[in-house]
């Protein structure tokens, strides 16, 4: 059978670690759990996949518990498509589909079936069906490739989603309701948040402080939906509170604001009811931990607000403050991760940068002094701003079979659309992750186009279906 290529662009930098950056991942915090969390992950735009931070359960892979403090690669694979840091152990996905883990297993959140603990990656469960993975406390949601959704480990607040499991521990991925139109999820450290194809919220797990937005203190132990509201873009949520994003690039916030996480001007220590954040429009993704959030404006620029302790809000300072400002005066940040005294971000050119607490060596520098100011981690890449907007979609095999996978270089709602060879629309898919495959088992074998639209830019590239 003929093949056609699909020419896609990789430039490289040149330093230990020199590719552009195409996705990081932050542990969730866990304050309460002495070792756990304060750990890395990310891959590359090479395929490569690489660790650093805090390793006391072996979560970076590397064979050791030893901590790194500077991004360390795990094995030689090159295919490497999505990675989720949880708070002792890590969770990737290869561009074949398969889901990998390592790291603790008390829980069984490896999902092996047992309770035996990895240092390095090995394949759960056969299978090539995997398409995202989330990890929190000792516990994870992933998705395949149906949309369904499946979780494993501990369960104490039923996080996992699954009623007849009660509060136990459950020790190998286990489906999660039969609907199979998620769109996003986000795991946090006893509960998990989602939005549906339609734009509507969903929850289950620890509804402590309010932050299920259900109006009270009160979990679930499936999925349920509190909002009305159908033009949710995105949600974040991490130990203590929830933020979400509307389709018109409002924000809003409910949980925890004890030291200003949720960006309200006062400090409440309980929102039971979701809380408009300001009244600006033109926000473009968020991020938050337990104290702390990050967001990007449509124009490029980082602003923050919540605790300040370790200088995680890249101020300059180390004081609170419970309203958004503006982080420095650049205007390329891509991405934003939140650590639990720190913070992780990508510029528009894939070079990463960190700042915050260093305890563990989390910020990458080799070091593990404490920086107040985002700081340069590794060369700078080469990947120049136009070139990065140009290729913030790649397509991690070509020819595809039956599922097309797609990952994307910058946060923000991305337009899907899937034309023909004669300009016929076929599909069209929102997301706002960093990763999403779509369906084309009953498309005919040819050459089709996909197009992207972030940002106001536009970028198509041309697949092969076999």
């Amino acid at each position: 059978m003929k093949k056609v290529v699909l020419f896609v662009i990789y430039l490289f930098a040149s330093s230990s670690f020199c590719q552009c950056w195409q996705q990081i991942s932050v542990a969730p915090t866990v304050f309460t759990s002495g070792n756990a969390g304060d750990s890395n992950a990310g891959i590359q735009t090479d395929g490569t996949l690489w660790t650093w931070g805090n390793n006391y359960f072996g979560q970076l892979g590397d064979g050791t518990t030893i901590n790194r403090a500077v991004p360390t690669q795990v094995g030689t694979a090159t295919d490497w498509a999505w990675v989720s840091a949880g708070t002792d152990a890590t969770y990737a996905i290869k561009q074949n589909g398969t889901l990998w883990a390592w790291g603790n297993n008390q829980n069984g959140q490896l999902s092996t079936g047992t309770t035996t603990s990895r240092l390095l990656p090995a394949q759960v469960l056969p299978g090539t069906t995997w398409s995202k993975v989330s990890a929190g406390d000792a516990y994870v949601v992933a998705q395949k490739t149906d949309g369904t959704l499946w979780s494993c480990g501990y369960n104490s607040s039923s996080q996992l989603g699954l009623p007849s499991a009660g509060v136990s521990p459950v020790y190998t991925f286990t489906q999660v309701s039969t609907d199979t139109d998620w769109l996003e999820f986000t795991v946090g450290v006893r509960h998990t948040v989602l939005l549906k194809t339609n734009g509507t919220y969903w929850c289950w797990g620890e509804g402590q402080g309010g932050k299920l937005a259900t109006g009270n203190n009160i979990g679930s132990n499936y999925p349920i939906s509190p909002l009305p509201d159908t033009d949710w873009v995105q949600v974040v949520t991490n130990a203590y509170s929830t933020l979400f994003r509307k389709t018109n690039g409002t924000l809003f916030g409910v949980g925890s604001n004890s030291v200003g996480t949720l960006g309200l001007g006062n400090y409440t220590f309980t929102v039971l009811t979701l809380q408009p954040i300001g009244s600006a429009t033109h926000w473009r993704s968020l991020e938050s931990i337990s104290f702390h959030t990050m967001v990007l404006k449509n124009d490029g620029s980082l602003w923050s607000c919540g605790l300040n302790t370790n200088g995680q809000l890249g101020n300059g300072t180390t004081t609170n403050t419970n309203l958004l400002a503006q982080v420095g005066t650049a205007t390329n940040w891509a991405k934003v991760r939140c650590g639990s005294l720190y913070t992780l971000a990508l510029d528009s050119s894939g070079t990463l940068w960190a700042w915050g607490d260093n305890s563990y060596g989390q910020l990458g520098d080799g070091t593990t002094t404490n920086r107040l100011v985002p700081t340069q981690i590794g060369t700078t890449c080469t990947l120049g701003t136009t070139s990065f907007t140009k290729n913030a979609m790649r397509l991690l095999t070509n020819p595809v079979t039956s599922l097309m996978q797609l990952a994307f270089d910058r946060d923000g709602t991305k337009q899907i659309s899937v034309y023909n060879s004669l300009g016929m629309l076929l599909a069209t898919q929102t997301s706002t992750s960093d990763f999403t495959t779509i369906d084309v088992s009953g498309y005919a074998s040819g050459v089709y186009f996909v197009s992207c639209v972030i940002d106001s830019a536009v970028q198509t590239i041309k697949v092969v279906k076999e």
